[in-house]
């Protein structure tokens, strides 16, 4: 088991170490190979991943085929389709390995089922959720009030060893732009 997860589980909230262990024992660490897929769409999303180590993205594919990232999850970050898990609905998104990445990964039931019997899991749940929630908030202000210089910047700031590492279209269609506009906006960045 990753010291990654267990640290993480330490500075959130403050579990015994037995809750701890019940926690980790529920899951399962994984290892992905680049452009493995966890979810596609049109399946239920059962899964809470948490990033060890490795790059994922979430995104999902327009009616004409273009491919949209929402969400890039690094280490020591949470990735779900919180609303394929919360109705029981099919995912409309897709999450894959944009690196050879090794993920903890948590079923949704399993979660569930540790909750009565540690009731800090809650607020575990509750910080998963707050996380989504901010993250989401800052996407949307940043797509629709930034330049796409702007975007690359804060791009940037968030995930200053990524930009080298992931495809031009990946990183053109997270920033919501064309990759010709993105690379303009690099290289406004160099000058």
């Amino acid at each position: 088991m990753s010291e990654a997860f267990i640290q993480y589980l330490r500075s959130h909230v403050a579990f015994s170490e037995e809750e701890i262990s019940r926690i980790v024992r529920a899951g399962v660490s994984r290892r992905l190979r680049q452009n493995q897929h966890l979810l596609t769409e049109g399946t239920l999303s059962k899964l809470h991943v948490f990033v060890l180590d490795g790059y994922l993205r979430t995104y999902l594919t327009d009616h004409q085929g273009n491919e949209w990232t929402v969400r890039l999850s690094g280490p020591g970050e949470w990735c779900a389709d919180k609303e394929s898990l919360a109705t029981g609905k099919p995912s409309i998104f897709n999450i894959e390995a944009l690196s050879d990445s090794r993920v903890f990964l948590l079923n949704n039931n399993d979660l569930a089922s540790l909750v009565p019997g540690i009731p800090l899991l809650d607020r575990l749940l509750d910080l998963m959720t707050l996380h989504h929630f901010r993250a989401a908030q800052h996407r949307i202000y940043i797509a629709a009030a930034c330049t796409a210089e702007q975007k690359y910047t804060a791009f940037l700031e968030h995930h200053p060893d990524l930009a080298g590492q992931i495809p031009l279209n990946v990183l053109a269609s997270y920033l919501g732009v064309v990759k010709e506009t993105l690379s303009r906006a690099r290289k406004k960045q160099l000058v």
